[in-house]
């Protein structure tokens, strides 16, 4: 899960450094690993750093990535749950998510009632923004995770 983040941080940051600053894109890979972990602080950094951050283009960036990010928090946590219930979904996952793609929230939730597990409320709630695209409201899932 962790470098699956760290690949979607990897991919915009190498956007920017290519834009703004295009000698810095050979280091990212070594700042990426220094940071790993604070991929969201180390992205807004970087667009502060830019003055992109209180521009449209931080918008443009920021809420596909975020969107893609909780989609892989989604597609993670029910791969957990599939490996702690029934492993013999594992292998229908990508299948499963493209299929419900647009609903991942309609498929967690039932992936959890199914299963009998408690709904992760943060990830409730940021898939609950998706919707609404309320880029305040869409935090960066969990990478602590993993």
């Amino acid at each position: 899960f962790q470098a699956a983040v760290q690949e979607l941080y990897y991919v915009e940051l190498c956007k920017i450094y290519h834009k703004h600053n295009p000698a810095k894109a050979s280091n990212l890979k070594t700042v990426m690993d220094k940071n790993r972990g604070k991929e969201q602080l180390l992205f807004e950094g970087v667009c502060d750093k830019y003055s992109i951050k209180n521009t449209g283009e931080f918008s443009k960036i920021n809420l596909p990535l975020q969107k893609k990010l909780v989609i892989l928090k989604v597609k993670w946590s029910i791969y957990e749950i599939f490996r702690k219930c029934n492993t013999s979904k594992i292998a229908e996952l990508d299948t499963v998510m493209m299929k419900y793609q647009n609903k991942e929230l309609s498929l967690y939730e039932a992936v959890c009632r199914k299963y009998n597990v408690s709904p992760d409320t943060g990830l409730v709630s940021a898939l609950e923004a998706l919707k609404s695209t309320d880029v305040s409201q869409l935090a960066a899932p969990g990478t602590e995770d993993n």
